[in-house]
């Protein structure tokens, strides 16, 4: 068999297993949830992935204007395959804060409307929500519930004596949503908050941006933005810079700097929408953001970036727990696999060669530092299997894995000085992106 005929088997291999890693995913009427609500009853929306150890992290989706969770599954089911156990909420978004605030002499007028809606407390006399209605109890009822649903995903983890556990939510809003999250932060020290497009909450009567902008809870280290060019981007820009996220970088344009995007906080896309025209909702809605190879959202790293907090390997590392194994006591080496959190949920395939690593192999744009022999056709067409141990698998929600090569006692005098190298590729769906360095183990 030719090493190309092996990788193609491999990949058909990697990608089987993959798949069976489905999403579990929920639609929850809310009255289920909590009987006391008085409306905005499209149904919240869960998501995780079983195959991943969960984060220690909850993310919470807030909607647009009128919107709702469902518009936006795709980002969100993003954050579960990184791990996350991933909820999105409906909640009170009826009302556009700027008709009401944009002329008031009241220099707190958005932040006390956007503040009723997440508490449920009267701060506002131009809308009504009750403390039922409330994104504070409407999240934690949803918790609750779910903890209910699936216990075994341990949801009652993020309450704190029957409220939402802030610091531990990696809170993501669009559009208005981005904006109340961005009040939310304010009030609560959340984990992370990403502005997907949010309003500016400018004032004609004060001449500027809301004082609310410039003071926060939430460190400026903890904030990230995304927004299309054509979507009054200086105005994001604008109240980025007030919470403070300039110092971490510039907007780079998505389409043209992959990730890890420089480890910018702010991003920007001069894509095009799915829908013409649509550039508001292209960055987060599912019917209007562009979809590439397979009918995925080309945003996908681009959220993963975000609701990561930027956490990101640049290059696949693979780490052994020693460089030599006695050729006559027999032994095994642990390998420890750290591709980075933009990998979770790919699979990987660990290749030997006992004949170098360089000139190496190039599979497409990703160069394997192996050179082809007779270990590297044994090593793929035979994983998992006799003295490998996990050498083809899932990574993890943090990109990570372990694997192992067991070796037995062996009378062969010729085997001493034998170098075998190994290392890893990456594999999304049936490409490769990314290998690792190589590990060389030295038989004594």
């Amino acid at each position: 068999m030719s090493i190309r005929a092996a990788l193609a088997v491999l990949a058909i291999l990697a990608v089987a297993r993959a798949d069976r890693a489905q999403l579990v995913e929920l639609s929850i009427p809310p009255l289920s949830t909590e009987p006391a609500l008085s409306g905005w009853l499209t149904p919240h929306f869960a998501c995780w992935d079983p195959a991943l150890a969960p984060r220690d992290e909850l993310f919470v989706f807030l909607h647009g204007l009128d919107g709702s969770p469902g518009a936006c599954k795709n980002l969100i089911r993003t954050a579960a395959r990184a791990g996350y156990r991933a909820v999105g909420i409906t909640y009170p978004c009826s009302w556009v804060p700027f008709q009401f605030c944009n002329t008031s002499a009241d220099p707190d007028c958005y932040e006390n409307l956007r503040l009723e809606i997440f508490d449920g407390v009267d701060h506002s006399p131009w809308i009504a929500v009750p403390s039922a209605d409330s994104i504070e109890n409407r999240l934690a009822k949803l918790l609750a519930h779910l903890q209910t649903t699936a216990p075994e995903q341990n949801w009652s983890s993020f309450l704190d004596g029957g409220t939402t556990a802030w610091s531990r939510v990696v809170l993501y809003g669009h559009s208005q949503g981005g904006t109340n999250a961005a009040v939310i932060a304010r009030h609560r020290v959340v984990a992370r908050a990403i502005l997907s497009a949010p309003p500016a909450d400018a004032s004609q009567a004060l001449g500027g941006y809301a004082p609310w902008w410039s003071t926060h809870a939430t460190p400026s280290a903890s904030y990230f933005g995304f927004v299309h060019a054509q979507d009054a981007l200086s105005t994001k820009l604008a109240v980025w810079s007030l919470l403070g996220m300039a110092p971490f970088g510039p907007a780079y344009d998505v389409a043209t700097v992959g990730a890890p995007f420089s480890f910018t906080h702010q991003l920007q896309t001069t894509l095009a929408p799915a829908l013409a025209g649509q550039y508001h909702n292209s960055v987060a809605t599912d019917a209007t953001t562009p979809l590439g190879a397979g009918g995925k959202p080309v945003y996908e790293p681009v959220w993963r970036h975000l609701i990561s907090g930027g956490e990101h390997v640049l290059t696949p590392q693979l780490g052994a727990d020693k460089a030599s194994l006695s050729v006559a006591a027999g032994g095994a080496v642990h390998w420890s696999l750290n591709a980075g959190s933009q990998h979770a949920g790919h699979a990987y395939w660990i290749a030997g060669s006992l004949s170098g690593v360089a000139p190496g192999l190039d599979l497409g744009a990703v160069h394997l530092p192996l050179n082809v022999d007779a270990w590297t056709l044994v090593t793929v067409t035979q994983p998992n299997q006799g003295p490998f141990g996990a050498t083809l698998g899932v990574l993890d929600a943090l990109g990570r894995a372990g694997a192992t090569l067991s070796l037995p006692p062996l009378s062969d005098p010729s085997l001493v000085g034998v170098q075998a190298n190994h290392a890893y590729v990456v594999l999304d769906a049936w490409t490769p992106v990314a290998a690792s360095n190589a590990q060389t183990l030295v038989l004594n």
